[in-house]
């Protein structure tokens, strides 16, 4: 239901970022055979000059190398002729692949960018199943499960953003399935559950070199264990071993691809911006941001993660070890991205930069849920739909046009000017972004829908067929494969 819902609702505006732009065509390339080698943008954004000579981008390689087969089937459903990328890139924002001359086959180069945001959908469509699975996994009430899979799949961002081709939800795929391996093995004690999880959590650094921050989760998991009576320290060489061969494998990828590329092994291109990697942010400033603000509050734009608050004392008497990873992980993205210089991202839709906790806060939710006694109260369900309701709302709102593009439209209506040295007036107006609700995201939204002005699915739909076609061929093989799971699952019972 929620791959229906999340493809139902998949954008018109595809890959409009320089992030997301970079990202497609870092795929392709290795599909080409170009080692990762990209055409630049101008001024080199978030790329890096080579020791070849040519541009290589600042982000990790995990998406590229895992949307490379989706890409490679996207091919053959539709070979298309060769697209100039380089113009592309090089284009103004917001130009369609029509309005590029050098594009010779519009079509099939819009197919690619709906293929790639499809690739995405699929991933975030299955950490809904990963979480919904965890909560089980944990002994959360079947009820509990259900409505905190709707509230997590529906009323929070994980349905905005699960539509783009940024590298947060494979990486909250990753550290999501990480979770679930280890309270698998532990159950069990499987070395072979510590091997998923090592491969699962390091997949996620080599996707997001910043996932780093769940360092500590990933040791009190690991060597923590708060239930036992002598010591809590739980050493184990053979689950140490197990769980960091992946961490070993991927970061000595990343160290010779690093030197491949730029002659140095701890050069990732991230250093080449302009703007530097700082941490100078004063760190409640970045929390009151995350938390506070109308154009960044991981509450704002995620209402049901509201539960989260009244459900860490339960949480925590539940299972100890669990909680102490989802707190340590939650925790480690909150503190260091709120330092970050550009903790408030760019033109996104919400905090975009700690989208990675949204299942482990929204699981701290269901245990207050499920074990919380206030919430035994006569209104409990009428808020839980009012929560589902409203959280719905605000994704729609977000669906219903482009960020980028409502963003740039509300830029444009002001000249360009230094309102103070250093200080272009472009600054001050995505700060009023941020702080003021007036000029925040969802207003804006709510302005360009309202003057009709909102850049729609539908009108996009049905060009040429295209979109339609994918999504034919898309449900023919959901339909295919929920057959095939429901006659497995009849032949195991034993009646059937």
């Amino acid at each position: 239901m929620t791959l229906g819902v999340y493809l139902l609702t998949s954008p018109a505006h595809f890959l409009t970022t320089p992030d997301e732009q970079i990202n497609l065509r870092t795929t392709l390339s290795l599909l080409e055979g170009q080692r990762g080698a990209i055409p630049a943008f101008p001024a080199g954004f978030a790329s890096k000059t080579g020791i070849d000579g040519k541009e290589y981008a600042q982000y990790g390689l995990g998406l590229p190398v895992a949307a490379a087969p989706w890409m490679a089937v996207g091919r053959m459903i539709y070979p298309g002729q060769e697209v100039d990328f380089t113009a592309w890139m090089q284009a103004p924002p917001g130009t369609m692949e029509d309005q590029i001359p050098e594009i010779v086959d519009p079509d099939g180069f819009f197919f690619l960018k709906v293929w790639a945001s499809l690739f995405t959908i699929v991933v975030s469509a299955l950490t809904v199943v990963v979480f919904v699975d965890l909560l089980l996994l944990i002994g959360v009430r079947l009820l509990w499960v259900q409505i905190c899979g709707a509230l997590y799949a529906f009323g929070t961002y994980q349905w905005q953003h699960g539509r783009t081709f940024f590298t947060e939800p494979l990486t909250t795929l990753c550290l999501l399935a990480a979770f679930w391996a280890l309270v698998q093995a532990r159950k069990n004690g499987l070395w072979k559950w510590y091997l998923l999880a090592g491969f699962c959590w390091a997949y996620g650094i080599f996707t997001r070199p910043d996932t780093l921050v769940t360092g500590l989760a990933a040791a009190w998991l690991l060597l923590v264990d708060p239930d036992k009576k002598d010591s809590p320290i739980d050493f184990d060489w053979k689950r140490i071993i197990a769980f960091a061969a992946p961490w070993f494998v991927f970061g000595v990828l990343v160290l010779l691809y690093n030197q491949y590329r730029f002659d140095s092994l701890f050069s990732t291109g991230y250093e080449d911006q302009s703007e530097g990697v700082h941490f100078t942010t004063p760190v409640l400033v970045g929390l009151h941001g995350f938390f506070f603000t109308p154009g960044r509050s991981l509450f704002f734009y995620s209402p049901p993660l509201l539960l989260a608050l009244f459900g860490l004392a339960s949480f925590w008497k539940r299972d100890r070890w669990l909680a102490g990873g989802v707190f340590l992980l939650v925790g480690g993205y909150l503190i260091v991205m709120s330092m970050w210089q550009n903790w408030a991202g760019g033109f996104d839709w919400g905090p975009r930069h700690i989208f990675q906790i949204t299942p482990f806060v929204m699981l701290i939710g269901a245990a207050g849920l499920n074990d919380g006694a206030w919430f035994d109260a006569k209104w409990k369900y009428a808020g839980l739909v009012a929560l589902l309701l409203l959280g719905a709302g605000i994704q729609l709102l977000g669906i219903s046009a482009d960020p980028v593009e409502t963003i740039r439209a509300f830029l444009m209506r002001y000249p360009e000017m230094q309102v103070a040295p250093g200080m272009p007036l472009t600054s001050m107006l995505l700060q009023f972004n941020v702080y003021l609700p007036q000029f925040s995201s969802p207003v804006l939204h709510w302005n360009a829908v309202w003057d009709g002005q909102a850049f729609s699915l539908w009108p996009l739909v049905f060009r040429n067929g295209l979109y339609l076609t994918v999504c034919a061929r898309l449900a023919i093989i959901l339909f295919v494969a929920l057959l095939i799971a429901m006659f497995a699952h009849l032949r195991t019972k034993p009646n059937a």
